[in-house]
C-alpha cells in the first residue's frame, strides 16, 4: 500500500501463472501452480473459499496430522521463494523441484534440530527428503525398498523396484519373510534382500522411506551398528558405485504397495517383465 501511496506502478496479476490478480489466497490456493504442488503432494485437503490467509491455515492445521502439516508449511515457503525468483530473477522452478526442495528442507531442519550427540556427525545429502520420485542419471538404476509388517505380526511383506533413467521398470521382487519384526528390522531386511538380489555393473541409487536406516547404513562407522546394517554395508561393497538415499513414502509409492502385496504370498514373485497392473498404475504416476 505504501508503494501505491506513492504512484509506484505495480503490476497486479499473479506472476507465476499470470491468470488472475495476485493474493496471499491466489498465490496459495488458487494460483494454477499451487494447486499443481497440492495434487502432485496428494494434499487434498486445501481447498478454501475465503478471502484471509489465516483462516485458510487454521482451516488445514485442524484436519491435518503433523507430518502433514509440517510438508504443507514448506510447501508454502517454496511456492512463496518461487513467486519471488519469477520475480526478482525471472527463475521458474517446476512442480517437481518445488515439492522435492520443500522436502529435503524439511529434514534438514529436523536433523539441525536435533539434540543427540550421538547423531552430530551424521549428515545428510541433497536428496534427502524428496517428496516426488526423480529419474536416476543416465547410466543409473534407481532401487526402490519398502517393507510392511503384517497385523498379525506373522510375517512382513518387501516391495523392490528397479528402474532406469527413463522411469521405466527393469525388474521387481515382491517376498513374504515369515516372523514378527519390528517395522524398522522389517526396513534393514528389505535393503538386505535388495542388495542381495540385484545384479548390475552400473551405478546404483537405493532409496528408503525409511530415515534412521538410511542414515546408520550410510554412517555406520559413526556410532554403534547392529548386525543387520553391518550386513548392508557389507553387501553394498560389491556395487561398483553405490549410495543411499532417504525419500518420503510419496516417492517410493510403487516399492510400497509391493510390500503390501508382498504380506499375501508365501515366499516370492519375481518380475522382469509383464508386471502386475496394480503396479504399473502407480508406477506411471511417478511419470506424471
Amino acid at each position: 500500500m505504501i508503494i501505491l501511496f506513492k504512484k509506484v506502478f505495480i503490476y497486479p496479476v499473479c506472476p507465476v501463472c499470470g491468470c488472475e490478480d495476485e493474493s496471499a489466497c491466489h498465490l496459495f490456493i488458487n494460483c494454477r501452480f499451487a494447486q499443481d504442488c497440492w495434487r502432485s503432494a496428494g494434499i487434498a485437503f486445501v481447498s478454501y473459499a475465503g478471502t484471509k490467509v489465516v483462516d485458510w491455515v487454521k482451516s488445514w492445521l485442524v484436519v491435518a496430522d503433523k507430518e502433514s502439516a509440517c510438508v504443507i508449511s514448506m510447501v508454502c515457503w517454496h511456492i512463496w521463494s518461487n513467486r519471488n525468483s519469477i520475480v526478482w530473477s525471472e527463475k521458474r522452478l517446476e512442480v517437481l523441484d518445488v515439492l522435492n526442495m520443500a522436502g529435503c528442507q524439511l529434514t534438514a531442519w529436523r536433523k539441525a534440530r536435533e539434540s543427540n550427540p550421538a547423531k552430530d556427525n551424521v549428515n545428510l545429502v541433497r536428496e534427502d527428503g524428496r517428496l516426488k520420485w526423480v529419474r536416476p542419471a543416465e547410466g543409473v538404476l534407481k532401487v526402490n525398498v519398502d517393507a510392511s509388517c503384517r497385523n498379525d505380526g506373522r510375517s512382513i511383506g518387501v516391495g523392490i523396484t528397479v528402474r532406469n533413467s527413463s522411469g521405466v521398470l527393469v525388474q521387481a521382487r515382491a517376498v513374504n519373510f515369515l516372523g514378527n519384526h519390528d517395522p524398522r528390522v522389517a526396513k534393514i531386511m528389505g535393503i538386505r534382500e535388495a542388495l542381495s538380489w540385484v545384479k548390475t555393473d552400473q551405478r546404483v541409487v537405493v532409496e528408503s522411506d525409511a530415515m534412521e536406516v538410511v542414515l546408520a547404513i550410510r554412517n555406520s562407522g559413526v556410532a554403534e551398528t547392529d548386525l543387520l546394517v553391518l550386513d548392508c554395508v557389507e553387501l553394498a561393497k560389491q556395487f561398483i558405485n553405490l549410495r543411499f538415499v532417504f525419500v518420503r513414502r510419496s516417492a517410493n509409492q510403487p516399492a510400497h504397495v509391493l510390500a503390501q502385496f508382498a504380506r499375501s504370498l508365501s515366499g516370492h514373485q519375481d518380475w522382469f517383465n509383464h508386471y502386475p497392473g496394480f503396479l504399473t498404475a502407480v508406477v506411471a504416476m511417478d511419470l506424471i
